[in-house]
């Protein structure tokens, strides 16, 4: 696969990166990452980390995986995600 990542989030138990059409999940003890496609309608979109998975925004709207490679929408959020910053 020749792609470029062009958002990333690191943990310390998974590495998540975001091109135009994939998401990979590489967990920390793991030799090769797992592709996946994006969650429908999403476009370019960009992730935090939460304490129990992460988040990815786009035009499609809001969505959660545990793991990376699994999203589910959230169902409260049905707007398209212009932009998504962790705070502290």
């Amino acid at each position: 696969m020749k792609d470029h990542v062009h958002h990333a989030v690191v943990t310390p138990s998974r590495t998540l990166g975001i091109g135009v059409d994939f998401v990979g999940a590489l967990p920390s003890n793991a030799k090769r990452a797992k592709h996946v496609a994006p969650p429908p309608g999403t476009g370019r979109s960009h992730a935090v980390a939460t304490g129990d998975g992460f988040v990815l925004g786009g035009a499609g709207g809001l969505w959660w995986s545990a793991d990376g490679t699994s999203w589910d929408p959230v169902p409260s959020f049905s707007s398209a995600v212009m932009a998504i910053l962790p705070s502290k």
